[in-house]
């Protein structure tokens, strides 16, 4: 008979496992030696998650198991347990008045709170007193609302996707409360918003796709830090983009971070299309590394036609004519002709002797 390791069942892993629940509960910690120990078992669980789990889960192209532990960083994040509700982020609610308010006003996001009127919001979060009630809104504001602008898959200088086809995965995310709306572009760029091209606009996409590399250097921005007090240090707002098949719940490719959202974020990803020809249908879903409620997810289709639906390719035609017989360019031919006659001739010589 086989017993467990002592590494999983010895005294420290029952410490670390009841102070990370003790953080996820924000249950208060009165020793300040215990409290700096939980604070070092959170960052490096959250080091651990981003730098080691997670990776493994997308080497292997696991979805679901990817989107698990991009819930589990919001959790370490934000000092709270899987499900919670939104709104237990900001200041103010705590885990007795939040179902009080979720029953008795059916509140259960920031988002939600933000569409009410100023006061549908103070009617809503009446148990709160008026400081409490003004830093929580100061926080909802600033807590990002994320929405999709712009998916398009393509190939580029094709109008449709074909079998083993490379695919170009072209995906415009946007802060909808972001405080600044003013978007860099880069020098010197002329190409026009992702947003304002068709897609069979072949040309205009490719042109896009091409200088998206000079223009993401730059228009490279410094990212919001992330309300998280139950969190030691500074947190940076970022965002993880996952693309994965429907049919098989695998990843197409591994996830994005995306490091610099502040206002607006255009993301290109490459794939190789199935080889078969059918209709494909795609997750694409956004997640925040540091808050909950946060995530945004789309589906998205895509058809694999034969190649035979792709118009011919244009004929070559053979401009070149031979050169004028008393042009410069038909001389220096028949000079290279009566060289190249020469040296056949030396050679021959050569083998008789």
């Amino acid at each position: 008979m086989f017993s467990a390791p002592k590494k999983f069942t010895g005294k420290d892993v029952w410490k670390a496992n009841i102070l990370l629940h003790a953080h996820f509960f924000r249950v208060k910690i009165d020793d300040g030696e215990l409290a700096d120990q939980q604070q070092q078992v959170v960052m490096t669980a959250l080091t651990l998650v981003h730098r080691g789990l997670l990776q493994i889960s997308t080497t292997h192209n696991w979805y679901t198991c990817s989107t698990l532990l991009m819930n589990i960083s919001q959790m370490l994040v934000q000092g709270v347990y899987c499900y919670d509700a939104p709104l237990i982020q900001l200041p103010g609610i705590t885990w007795e008045n939040q179902p009080k308010i979720f029953k008795e006003k059916n509140l259960y996001s920031n988002h939600q709170l933000m569409r009410m009127t100023a006061g549908e919001q103070r009617k809503a979060l009446s148990l709160l007193n008026d400081k409490q009630f003004d830093e929580a809104i100061q926080v909802a504001k600033t807590i990002p609302r994320l929405e999709i602008a712009r998916v398009l898959l393509t190939v580029v200088g094709d109008k449709a996707i074909t079998p083993a086809s490379i695919v170009t995965l072209i995906v415009k995310v946007r802060i909808a409360n972001a405080p600044n709306k003013i978007v860099p572009r880069g020098k010197g760029v002329a190409v026009a918003d992702i947003e304002d091209i068709s897609d069979e606009d072949t040309a205009a996409i490719e042109n896009f796709v091409a200088d998206f590399g000079k223009r993401e250097k730059e228009t490279k921005q410094t990212p919001p830090e992330a309300y998280c007090p139950y969190f030691a240090g500074r947190k940076d707002s970022q965002w993880w983009l996952s693309f994965a098949n429907y049919q098989s719940g695998k990843l197409v490719v591994p996830p994005v971070r995306i490091s610099d959202l502040v206002s607006e974020r255009v993301v290109v990803l490459q794939f190789q299309a199935p080889p078969q020809k059918e209709t494909y249908r795609f997750h694409l879903s956004i997640k925040s590394d540091s808050y909950i409620g946060n995530d945004v997810m789309q589906e998205v289709q895509m058809t694999v036609v034969d190649r035979s639906t792709l118009p011919s390719e244009p004929a070559i035609v053979d401009d070149i004519s031979e050169p004028e017989e008393d042009s410069i360019a038909a001389q220096m031919a028949q000079l290279r002709g009566q060289q190249a006659g020469a040296r056949r001739g030396d050679d021959e010589s050569s083998d008789e002797d």
